[in-house]
């Protein structure tokens, strides 16, 4: 629960303030992931694109279903335009409307096209011990 109402800051990547792509760093940083802070300077114009072709970097295996710790990508039409992290039945994330929530997959589906589940890139996950 310490990831619901952190409030929504354009580049934003700690507990003061994140954009989508910041919660989805902040919550898996703490998990052990360690995903690029992409502190780049973008608009909300710009960052559909960014989402697409810069953030596909962090995505692995595509899931066929939801699983816990995976990145959950939105869309609307064919373009990704939404990025969050799903936790059990719900998708964290934020937008420039709301402070940071869970919401269940199923209520947010309806705002947009289709949605993806993917894995971690291996390159960003935590080393397994043996």
């Amino acid at each position: 629960m310490q990831y619901v109402g952190i409030p929504y800051k354009l580049h934003g990547r700690d507990i003061n303030g994140v954009d989508c792509y910041g919660l989805v760093y902040l919550y898996l940083n703490h998990k052990g992931y360690t995903l690029p802070k992409y502190e780049i300077n973008y608009t909300m114009t710009t960052a559909k694109e960014i989402i697409a072709q810069e953030y596909a970097v962090v995505l692995g295996e595509r899931l066929q279903s939801a699983e816990d710790d995976c990145i959950v990508l939105l869309y609307r039409g064919n373009i990704p335009t939404h990025i969050g992290v799903c936790v059990g039945t719900n998708i964290l994330h934020t937008t420039k409307h709301s402070d940071s929530v869970f919401e269940s997959i199923k209520r947010i589906k309806r705002r947009f096209t289709y949605m993806e589940f993917y894995h971690v890139n291996k390159s960003y996950q935590p080393k397994k011990s043996i």
